[in-house]
């Protein structure tokens, strides 16, 4: 983690899923945990609907006062995330941060990844983010594509 000058951070590297660990693959109970992060409701946003309430039939944990636990309500993000081509969590996985996350292309048949700002949750204007993580994202995915 970076640290500005008197130990506060402004960056963080946080815990990579796919889509797998989200569906549970690997897990259980399963706790769709991630849904309450940017990047959880981007990947599953890739998902079909029938698999997406089908995970959602697991009770959801709250993470902080602003964690979405009824399933209408995280469908209805995922479905804004679907529409829009990015997500935002705000304060939902861990108090006092929000975050903003946009698709990586990876290819057919390669598991979606997501692209992830973290910011603190009073900054009120994520959206002006957008721009520059795409940038990233596509510069990754070129380099997914072509990794010599």
């Amino acid at each position: 983690m970076a640290q500005k000058p008197g130990g506060e951070s402004n960056s963080h590297v946080g815990r990579v899923f796919g889509l797998m660990d989200l569906l549970g693959a690997e897990t259980s109970p399963l706790t769709l945990s991630e849904l309450a992060t940017s990047a959880g409701k981007l990947l599953m946003s890739t998902v079909d609907k029938t698999t997406l309430s089908e995970a959602l039939r697991t009770r959801l944990e709250r993470h902080t006062p602003y964690t979405q636990v009824l399933p209408r309500l995280v469908v209805a993000q995922v479905e804004a995330a679907r529409q829009a081509g990015y997500a935002i969590a705000r304060a939902e996985s861990s108090p006092g941060q929000s975050s903003l996350s946009v698709p990586v292309a990876t290819g057919i048949d390669r598991t979606p990844m997501a692209l992830t700002a973290l910011v603190p949750a009073s900054d009120a204007n994520l959206p002006r983010l957008i721009p520059p993580l795409r940038e990233y994202a596509q510069l990754i995915s070129r380099e997914i594509a072509n990794p010599d």
